[in-house]
C-alpha cells in the first residue's frame, strides 16, 4: 500500500509540475525505477523526489546496493578530508600555513636533561642543561614547582604560541615561561 501510494505520489507530482528538472531529464517514477534495484532503494528514491518537491530538505538515502566493505576503494578514498566549494583554496593555504609553522615549532625544541638548578632570592628558578645552555624562570610566571637534586629531569623548551620561550619539565607535566641566560 505505501508502495503504491508513494508511486501515486510521485506520478501526480510529475504530471502536475512537468518543469521539475532532476538529475537527467526524465520524470521521478522513472528516474527511481532506472536507478534503483530493489524496491527499498526505489520507495527511497521516490521519497527523495517527493521530499524535493515538497522543499524539505531531510534526505533518506538509499541504501547502496553494496555493503560498505564492498564498495570499490577509490569511493571510499573520496573522503571529504579536504575542503571543497567556494573559499576553499584559503582554507587549503591556511591549513598548510599552520602545520608549516607547527612543524617548525617541533623541530627547533630543544629535549635535554636537567644537570642543575637554581633558586634565587625571588623564588625564581635558573636551570642548566646538560647541551650548555642556561634558561632561567621569568619574573611573571607565577607558577611555582618544587625539584629535587635527587632526581633527574628531562625538560623541553620550545617556542610560545605568541612569543617568549616556555620550559617543561616531562616527569612533573610542568611549564615555565623562561628566557634564555647563556
Amino acid at each position: 500500500m505505501k508502495h503504491r501510494l508513494l508511486c501515486a505520489s510521485a506520478a501526480l507530482i510529475s504530471l502536475s509540475l512537468p518543469e521539475i528538472a532532476f538529475a537527467q531529464d526524465m520524470n521521478p517514477i522513472d528516474y527511481c525505477r532506472e536507478n534503483s534495484d530493489g524496491k527499498k532503494e526505489r520507495i527511497a528514491c521516490l521519497e527523495d523526489a517527493l521530499r524535493g518537491f515538497l522543499g524539505e530538505t531531510e534526505s533518506v538515502a538509499a541504501t547502496p546496493t553494496q555493503e560498505p566493505s564492498e564498495q570499490p576503494a577509490e569511493q571510499l578514498a573520496e573522503a571529504p578530508d579536504e575542503p571543497t566549494g567556494l573559499g576553499a583554496e584559503q582554507v587549503i593555504a591556511r591549513n598548510k600555513t599552520i602545520a608549516e609553522v607547527e612543524e617548525k615549532h617541533r623541530e627547533s625544541d630543544v629535549v635535554a636533561t636537567l644537570s642543575d638548578f637554581a633558586i634565587t632570592r625571588s623564588g625564581t628558578y635558573v636551570f642548566f642543561l646538560d647541551n650548555g645552555q642556561i634558561w632561567r624562570q621569568k619574573p611573571a610566571d607565577s607558577n611555582r614547582i618544587r625539584l629535587s637534586k635527587k632526581r633527574d629531569y628531562t625538560v623541553k623548551v620550545s617556542k610560545g604560541t605568541l612569543s617568549g620561550y616556555r620550559l617543561e619539565i616531562e616527569a612533573l607535566r610542568r611549564s615555565l615561561l623562561v628566557e634564555r641566560i647563556k
